[in-house]
């Protein structure tokens, strides 16, 4: 009962539009939110879960809550629809860009091989609100699915695209 319900205010949170608070430790350093994550996710669907950060620099805020909704929301996924018992989760910064890899050793995606985001959205395929998410950042999400598991792999730019208005309130000269 106390799962059904866990998962039926999910769904409320979700339509409302509201995020829902991916750990407890609101003002802790990213890796400490990252650790305190993958421990609640371990608990909460009795798997293992190794996180790896190698970030230099500290994320806005924003991004930081949309990475910690992202790993929650892939790791959930892959406990719940692939059976995963293993997770790994790294998190880097490489070429203006956050990358985000999610592992697993479950049975995969029910489609085989590697699909871009354009594949998965072609062929309507993946996780859909991962994908929506990923692409309000203006980020791209990849899949690799074999027998053996998933590798969800996510870049999502850490440098603000100029916009119309953007480039109309400053021209060049």
């Amino acid at each position: 009962m106390i799962v059904n319900e866990q998962h039926r205010l999910r769904r409320l949170v979700e339509s409302l539009g509201l995020p829902a608070a991916p750990d407890s430790c609101e003002g802790a350093d990213l890796d400490a939110r990252l650790a305190s994550l993958a421990g609640r996710l371990a608990r909460e669907w009795m798997i293992e879960v190794s996180v790896r950060s190698t970030l230099a620099r500290p994320l806005p805020e924003k991004l930081e809550l949309e990475l910690l909704h992202i790993v929650s929301e892939g790791v959930a996924n892959a406990a719940r629809h692939g059976g995963a018992s293993h997770m790994r989760v790294e998190v880097r910064a490489e070429d203006e860009a956050l990358r985000i890899i999610i592992a697993d050793d479950g049975t995969g995606f029910p489609f085989r091989g590697y699909y871009d985001g354009c594949d998965l959205c072609r062929e309507a395929l993946g996780p859909r609100s991962l994908s929506a998410r990923v692409g309000a950042l203006g980020g791209r999400l990849g899949i690799h699915s074999t027998d053996e598991g998933a590798r969800v792999e996510i870049r999502i730019p850490l440098v603000p695209l100029r916009t119309v208005a953007d480039a109309e309130d400053h021209p060049r000269i």
